[in-house]
């Protein structure tokens, strides 16, 4: 029977019955484009540089860490899926779901995020402890991924609190976002990235600040999503473990890369009316953006931030 691909090293023997779960909790069925077993997957320990490490040897990445990766056809949603492996002990902290496409993918918002086949979407879990579990997560996921991608030279920047975006000489564009989630304990970062395609303009919420692009308008062409998030997923982990002792120097680490430094943005309130403008400064100790005005500096949270 056509099953999901488990990269990784423990929990050597799940059956499908186990993955699926009971009656009524079932995850979608399996893409048949991955046809192998959940009890005897292809154990290859990934490597930073590479998809695989050859078969036999074993790859030490982040010392003792090594992720396991499961990878899904068409699901409603991967966070959902995600969770649900984490509920049954099936999914550690930095293991991660990969699917084909999504038939529910959401963003911020709970806003509708297009999941055709041919980019990423994932579900990365991650540790129950600070800075996962604090006002900073957000920023903080996109500090990591912002220095995985520009460490694989795709120069990223952070539009707060949670988009991927990069400058072009056109302006600014997204290219990816990420929608952080917590369940009983379980913390979840979704990401999605545009490898092969983005939404058209008109698809787009009526107030976005930026428009859509992908890696492939980039210039970065016939990416696969489970190579890419590989690649992606070991060097995060490298940008972690580098990082995680820096309790307080969250804000000086993200800083640089975020859109808009040292520019002028418009702050939007509740409603169209309740607008603001100052100098975008930086990253506040709570998570939010430093705006300079009237020779006075606060931290704004929670709104909606365009650039003039």
């Amino acid at each position: 029977m056509p099953a999901a691909v488990k990269v990784g090293s423990h929990n050597p023997e799940i059956t499908p019955a186990q993955a699926k779960g009971g009656e009524g909790d079932r995850l979608t069925p399996f893409h048949p484009a991955f046809q192998y077993t959940l009890k005897r997957p292809p154990f290859q320990s990934l490597s930073e540089g590479s998809a695989f490490c050859p078969r036999g040897k074993v790859c030490h990445v982040a010392e003792t860490l090594t992720p396991m990766i499961w990878h899904f056809g068409r699901v409603g949603s991967c966070l959902d899926v995600a969770a649900k492996l984490a509920r049954r002990g099936l999914l550690a902290d930095f293991d991660s779901v990969l699917c084909v496409s999504q038939e529910h993918g959401r963003g911020q918002m709970r806003r509708i995020w297009q999941s055709p086949p041919g980019n990423v979407y994932a579900t990365l879990r991650l540790p129950a402890t600070p800075p996962f579990t604090t006002d900073f997560a957000a920023p903080a996921v996109g500090y990591l991924l912002a220095q995985a991608l520009t460490d694989q030279h795709i120069p990223t920047h952070i539009k707060w609190p949670n988009d991927l975006v990069v400058e072009r000489s056109t302006g600014a564009a997204k290219f990816g976002g990420i929608l952080l989630e917590e369940r009983a304990g379980i913390v979840l970062a979704g990401i999605g990235i545009n490898l092969s395609f983005s939404p058209d303009a008109e698809l787009l919420r009526r107030d976005h600040a930026l428009p859509a692009t992908s890696l492939a308008c980039l210039g970065f062409s016939d990416l696969s999503p489970q190579k890419f998030w590989q690649a992606l997923v070991m060097r995060t982990i490298k940008v972690y473990k580098e990082t995680r002792t820096l309790a307080d120097c969250w804000p000086q680490l993200l800083s640089p890369y975020l859109l808009g430094l040292g520019k002028q943005v418009v702050v939007e309130g509740r409603s169209s009316e309740e607008t603001t403008q100052g100098l975008l400064q930086g990253l506040g100790p709570n998570g939010g953006f430093l705006l300079a005005q009237n020779g006075s500096v606060r931290e704004i949270m929670g709104t909606h931030l365009t650039f003039c």
